[in-house]
């Protein structure tokens, strides 16, 4: 007997964890946790995609552009670009890669009118030294759509050669060039706009990493926003500890 109510009396004072949960934060914090996941997860599947960029390109056989442009869904659509380079250039301003610089447009001219190449990315530094394009051309490429890339991308300023995102009709205008078509343009899948000889991957060539996000930042978004789930964890425990519904330490029974 005297064993059974040292038993009784061990377990009376036993430490043993206690929680009941406020329904209304419970809900809601199980909502917001689940937003952050989902938003970490869609970060992380961007930075893996961007990883192989090269998988982003069509595996559709090359055509010629006018008979590219004739598939209902052209975009992302391999054309060879064969023609004749105009050397006149319009330097579209961009950051890329964390780097302040421009996106080079090349009209070259094929039998039934002319089209854009964007032939790659240069520092702002590095502009002294491009390699102008002209006379006879052919390039592997990519039909792309001429669009802002977000909302808070600034309007061209024609009038004065500034220009920030490939609005083509107006820059087949400015040119006076007979534009093919005045929705897409062709971006060169390999550039290497210095002549350095050391060709790269155009990100505008490539369904996965056709915008101006750099992959690495990718990766720091999803810690980011998984980091931000840890910390409403933290927040979810501590309003509840200090609210007397969660005690990892009964208090002994008297």
């Amino acid at each position: 007997m005297t064993e059974k109510f040292a038993h009784q009396e061990e377990a009376a004072i036993k430490p043993s964890p206690f929680f009941r949960p406020m329904p209304v934060l419970t809900a809601l914090s199980l909502l917001c946790l689940g937003l952050l996941v989902l938003l970490g997860y869609w970060q992380w599947e961007k930075f893996i995609s961007k990883s192989n960029p090269s998988e982003g390109v069509s595996a559709l056989a090359p055509t010629n552009v006018a008979t590219a442009l004739k598939d209902p869904s052209p975009e992302y659509r391999p054309v060879v670009v064969a023609g004749i380079a105009d050397p006149r250039t319009i330097k579209i301003s961009v950051v890329q890669e964390g780097f302040r610089g421009y996106r080079l447009f090349s009209p070259v001219s094929l039998e039934s009118g002319a089209i854009f190449l964007d032939r790659g990315f240069v520092n702002e530094d590095d502009l002294p030294r491009i390699t102008p394009l002209n006379g006879p051309v052919q390039v592997n490429g990519v039909l792309r759509k001429g669009a802002r890339a977000n909302a808070y991308t600034p309007d061209n300023d024609p009038s004065a050669n500034v220009w920030y995102w490939p609005d083509l009709p107006t820059m087949a205008e400015s040119l006076t060039i007979n534009s093919i078509e005045g929705r897409f343009y062709v971006a060169q899948i390999s550039v290497d706009p210095l002549g350095t000889g050391q060709a790269k991957m155009n990100p505008y060539a490539d369904s996965k990493g056709a915008n101006q996000i750099p992959r690495e930042r990718h990766l720091g978004y999803a810690l980011t926003w998984w980091g931000f789930g840890l910390a409403l964890i933290g927040v979810y425990i501590g309003l509840h500890v200090r609210n007397g519904r969660l005690q990892f330490r009964r208090a002994p029974s008297s």
